[in-house]
């Protein structure tokens, strides 16, 4: 029942039960229900009709070969049923998925079920939700200018902001508390989810601090501060402003510095073939100036939680699959609204049954979980495909007696040979293209 504010906490589990993500994959190669994935469904129906197939067309060979001879006739219906591929289509198809499972568990990446893997593999878009995804997520007050009494606007912040449990929230805190300078008594102070916090003082006047938007909602002009907000977001810092009494008094400059990775990760996205789209609420200066040194040139700013799932949304009616990646609960709307949510710093199993949980924070992980997916489902398809096209063919030529036996059975074998270590493959291939952070 604990949440980990900050920091991490290692667990040595001594029994788990049988929905836990240790024991996932194993499960990874089911094919019933609504978990298995696509391409090992169809494997298994592979795996049952060719079972039929090779009966069938056996018999056909004693038929269709060019030898009239009896000897002939058999040596086709063999080399029918020995060219049967029906263990590689089986095992192609799974071992990829749970060899994936594993080697993304042991870097804490939790894919919930077979089906969510295979849906991460298909992803065309995602939605990077820029606050403590790309940034770091602890953001911190690097300047508060004023045109009046500092310490009075400094105490009404804290005061407001006292209740509020949100980051931004903390970093004004912290920054009250190093200029020594105790919370103001506030009345009724209010969340504006995505906007700010309103309240009023002991006077009873308005105080409102948050975005431009919200200040102008509740009918103070911020053209008095604007030009200094306007050089703070030029540096990709978050401007908020204060209003008092109905006037604009102070802006606050905040900085949440860019994670370590973030442009390695957005680079693998976009070698997979990923759109990325940065999401954010803060203004659009701010949010193009932390966008530009990672090249991602789609940008949502200035959105509200709601307005940011809507976004997602949109992307995912544009077309393919589309991935969030956000944390909860700052996140909740566009994590809900994707089709594939990637949960940063989340253990377990996503709370919603559907997904990928990122242990860590580092958005690195998450980019290696969408790479994982899309390796995984790239190799189980070239297994089914080679395992039954391969296969087919060589049946069809074993029917018509131009393969003999034991051609059959080696050609067999080798597609065998190449099928069946894929989940080792790709083991060795993710071991080589991501290396520990």
């Amino acid at each position: 029942g604990a949440r980990i504010k900050e920091g991490a906490l290692r667990v040595l589990a001594s029994r788990t039960g049988e929905e836990r993500a240790f024991l996932l994959p194993t499960r990874y190669g089911s094919v019933a229900g609504p978990s298995a994935a696509r391409i090992a469904r169809r494997a298994d129906q592979v795996t049952r009709i060719g079972g039929l197939v090779a009966l069938v067309t056996a018999p056909l060979g004693l038929a269709l070969t060019g030898d009239p001879g009896l000897a002939g006739q058999i040596s086709a219906a063999a080399a029918v049923l020995l060219a049967a591929p029906l263990l590689a289509a089986r095992r192609g198809a799974e071992s990829p998925l749970i060899a994936a499972a594993a080697s993304a568990g042991h870097r804490g990446v939790i894919y919930q079920d077979a089906a969510a893997m295979e849906a991460a593999g298909r992803v065309a878009t995602a939605a990077v939700c820029a606050e403590g995804v790309i940034t770091e997520g602890r953001p911190e007050v690097v300047e508060l200018h004023t045109d009046g009494s500092r310490t009075e606007v400094l105490a009404m912040i804290m005061g407001a902001e006292a209740t509020v449990d949100h980051p931004i929230a903390s970093a004004l805190m912290r920054y009250g508390r190093a200029e020594g300078v105790s919370p103001a008594a506030m009345r009724r102070p209010q969340r504006r989810r995505g906007r700010g916090v309103t309240a009023l003082n002991t006077r009873g006047e308005p105080f409102v601090i948050g975005t431009r938007q919200l200040l102008l909602d509740e009918g103070v002009s911020v053209a008095a501060l604007d030009a200094i907000a306007d050089s703070f977001e030029a540096r990709g810092q978050t401007a908020l402003f204060v209003g008092v009494g109905g006037k604009v008094r102070a802006v606050v400059a905040i900085q949440d510095a860019v994670r370590p990775g973030a442009r390695a990760a957005v680079q693998r996205l976009f070698d997979l073939g990923i759109d990325v789209v940065l999401l954010s609420a803060d203004h659009r200066a701010t949010v193009e100036a932390l966008a530009g040194p990672l090249d991602v040139t789609n940008v949502k700013a200035e959105l509200l939680p709601e307005e940011q799932g809507e976004a997602v949304k949109l992307l995912r009616d544009a077309g393919g699959l589309s991935a969030a990646l956000g944390r909860l609960p700052f996140d909740k709307e566009p994590l809900e609204s994707s089709d594939v949510p990637l949960y940063m710093g989340h253990a377990g199993l996503p709370e919603d049954g559907r997904g990928v949980a990122i242990a860590t924070r580092d958005v690195r992980d998450a980019a290696a979980a969408l790479w994982i997916a899309k390796a995984a489902r790239a190799e189980a398809t070239r297994g089914v495909v080679l395992s039954v096209g391969g296969g087919g063919v060589l049946m069809a030529a074993a029917a018509m007696g131009w393969v003999i036996p034991g051609f059959a059975a080696t050609l067999a074998a080798a597609i065998d040979a190449f099928v069946l270590p894929a989940g080792a493959r790709l083991l060795r291939r993710i071991e080589r293209r991501l290396p520990p952070n």
